[in-house]
């Protein structure tokens, strides 16, 4: 285990941080998704690009659930770095503790494995490696141009609707610091 031990003031900080990244993150989605809605000829590109936003927004809204879950102890809080680090345990706290409408962006399973399968983090959450992906064209090694996955721009404009709500009603750490203290 790779311990790092924060005060609590750089916790707080931190903790502002990631709420207010994940926020910055989602509300850019939303004026991508503004502008999907009246561009049909760039609607799956940007479609695509929000949904690879989107996914790190919902990391960065787990690391905020990691880090309440670390509380101080005598002004100092201890963190499982490696833990810390993992996209996968942020993104399974993050799903927790999200509505469904926030988990489905297509109605079938996406298999990180498969770039060409259809966009679902409710299920198997997508290796970070597919996650880039979205933001780079590529081919396949028989010449093909790899397609973007199957997102469905209404489940993602819901998708998107409903999560910022969840993060704009978590208030700033740094408003309720004398609670802790």
């Amino acid at each position: 285990m790779n311990k790092i031990i924060i005060s609590r003031n750089q916790w707080f900080k931190l903790k502002d941080q990631t709420r207010d990244t994940a926020l910055a993150i989602i509300t850019t989605c939303g004026s991508i998704i503004k502008q999907a809605e009246n561009d049909h000829y760039m609607n799956t590109i940007f479609t695509a690009m929000c949904s690879g936003l989107y996914t790190h927004s919902v990391e960065e809204y787990g690391k905020f659930i990691f880090l309440q879950g670390h509380l101080p102890i005598n002004e100092k809080v201890e963190i499982d770095y490696d833990e810390f680090k993992n996209h996968k345990l942020k993104f399974k706290l993050a799903l927790k503790n999200m509505p469904s409408t926030c988990k489905i962006l297509h109605d079938s399973d996406y298999d990180s494995k498969n770039y060409n399968s259809d966009y679902n983090i409710e299920d198997i959450i997508p290796e970070w490696s597919t996650r880039l992906q979205i933001f780079n064209t590529d081919i396949d090694p028989d010449g093909n141009v790899k397609p973007y996955p199957k997102i469905e721009f209404g489940k993602l404009k819901q998708a998107v609707n409903d999560f910022q709500i969840l993060l704009w009603k978590i208030n700033p750490v740094s408003e309720f610091r004398d609670i802790f203290l």
